[in-house]
């Protein structure tokens, strides 16, 4: 199952304390995060689970004590700038400054060690800092003080780490950080905070013992650096070609679509890749609580909830009112969940192409929650719905994979006032693969509202097979580079310059 790589060991940089070897006989993996000072090595711990360990110089209790007063004197100067920002450089001057003062005899071994650490504590996560940079990890939690931080990677799944916050009170100063890096306000009077931290990632927190009986606590959601386009989707097998050229004439023809799943089944993922298919010039307005959504439009209006200050607190709610006077003619919500729901259905009402998400089992499972209290969206409301796209995560051959299990298309009301549904595609366990049900309606619905012929319409799909087909083969997966492409093929299409 594991791959055994060859022995790996970190040298010293000169002048500084060689750190441990990297690997053992129980190594799975190691890789290097900063050349020569930090690395990871993942092995095998007990019953053969996979453990992440962080490899970092070793503080003596003297240097511990120094940096905590180091940090400390560091951002008292630094407070004091007229500018707020400052460069790494400007923060490792004033630490060198700071340490020439004290008059210390300091070992080079010492002053490296320290300035590693000011720059990830200043600048980075602090303890987990090396986590930050591993792009195959997807979740950093903590429950408490003296438990272990565990991660899930996108490989090896869950995992314990060796980090360790020592003292609730080392807890709550992490999570405290964590909460300014994110603009955000954590207390005793405000223990619960959700926000985004200057990478993107997002970070949900609790204060002290007034939520948890453990103390503080924080979970972090990492995204990557670009997001994920339509064809690392297809790569990714989540969806077939059928089902995304389909996606894409739903998208492009003003289909509203409503993505719903479990946790982590990769909602917004979805959202965020058919965003590839709204016409390059089309105006789009998103809203969401904290920032994850990337579009390449230029046209494109990004609105975030901001943080409650002393007045009324701006909500989801208020986003999707204001934008519906903004006349988008495509409004996407990154998750519905409260009163903004009902918002996000009138605007469907009354004429908006809406994409959103939902957490959800199933379309009857999303049917019946969106009609009951507290959200309680009237049936006729939800008819106006086109599509209900359903994800779920599934563990196979003991890898995670995610897959569009059902995309269903609302067609109606029967006269019991039960909605009437198309199941277009389904999932099929048995060989993982996807099913075509029935003809898609939305097929029929382009076919009368553009007067386009029924061979011409199967000419086109074709033409989007072929062109999503090459893409795959070709590895094009870069999501600037992909919405460029399908832009040139639209613009190319329709004769617009």
């Amino acid at each position: 199952m594991f791959r055994r790589k060859k022995q790996l060991t970190i040298p010293a940089p000169d002048g500084t304390e060689d750190i441990t070897e990297l690997r053992t006989e129980d190594s799975i993996e190691a890789f290097w995060i900063k050349p020569g000072i930090s690395g990871i090595e993942i092995r095998r711990g007990e019953n053969s689970a996979p453990q992440y360990l962080l490899r970092e110089p070793k503080l003596s209790q003297f240097e511990e004590e120094l940096l905590s007063v180091l940090i400390k004197t560091v951002r008292e100067v630094l407070a004091k700038k007229k500018d707020a920002a400052y460069t790494a450089e400007e923060l490792q001057k004033t630490a060198d400054e700071i340490l020439a003062g004290m008059k210390i005899p300091l070992e080079n071994s010492t002053v490296q060690k320290l300035r590693y650490y000011l720059e990830t504590t200043i600048f980075g996560w602090g303890k987990l800092e090396l986590l930050r940079h591993d792009k195959d990890i997807e979740d950093i939690s903590c429950v408490g003080a003296d438990y272990p931080v565990y991660l899930y990677h996108r490989r090896y799944r869950d995992m314990e780490t060796n980090i360790r916050f020592g003292s609730a009170e080392e807890l709550n100063h992490a999570v405290t950080l964590f909460a300014q890096k994110a603009g955000k306000q954590l207390s005793l009077a405000q223990p619960i905070v959700d926000g985004t931290l200057p990478d993107g990632s997002r970070i949900q927190m609790t204060y002290g013992s007034a939520v948890s009986s453990r103390g503080s606590s924080f979970t972090i959601r990492k995204f990557r650096d670009t997001p994920y386009s339509v064809i690392d989707l297809l790569k990714n097998r989540t969806f077939t070609v059928l089902e995304m050229v389909y996606l894409w004439f739903a998208v492009e023809y003003n289909h509203s679509i409503l993505i719903i799943g479990g946790t982590a089944s990769g909602k917004t993922t979805t959202l965020n890749a058919l965003s590839q298919f709204i016409p390059p010039l089309a105006k789009i307005v998103t809203i969401e609580d904290t920032r994850e959504l990337m579009l390449c439009h230029g046209n494109w209006h990004p609105t975030v909830v901001p943080p409650s200050g002393d007045g009324k607190a701006i909500t989801l709610f208020d986003l999707v009112s204001a934008a519906m006077r903004q006349r988008p003619e495509y409004l996407i919500v990154g998750e519905v969940r409260g009163e903004e729901t009902s918002a996000m259905f009138q605007a469907i009402n009354t004429g908006h192409t809406s994409l959103s998400t939902f957490h959800a089992g199933n379309f009857r499972n999303a049917v019946n929650r969106l009609q009951s209290s507290p959200l309680n969206i009237p049936r006729a409301m939800i008819e106006s719905l086109d599509i209900v796209l359903s994800q779920k995560r599934i563990l196979k051959d003991g890898a995670q994979i995610r897959r569009c299990s059902e995309i269903v298309e609302i067609t109606g009301s029967t006269g019991e006032q039960e909605l009437q549904t198309n199941t277009v595609f389904s999932y099929r366990e048995t060989d993982d693969c996807a099913v075509v049900c029935r003809d898609a309606k939305i097929y029929a619905d382009i076919l009368s509202q553009t007067g386009m012929g029924a061979d011409a319409l199967a000419a086109e799909i074709e033409r989007r097979i072929s062109l999503l087909t090459r893409m795959v083969q070709e590895d094009i997966t870069d999501f600037r580079c992909v919405s460029e492409m399908i832009d040139a093929y639209m613009t190319e299409r329709t004769g617009e310059p």
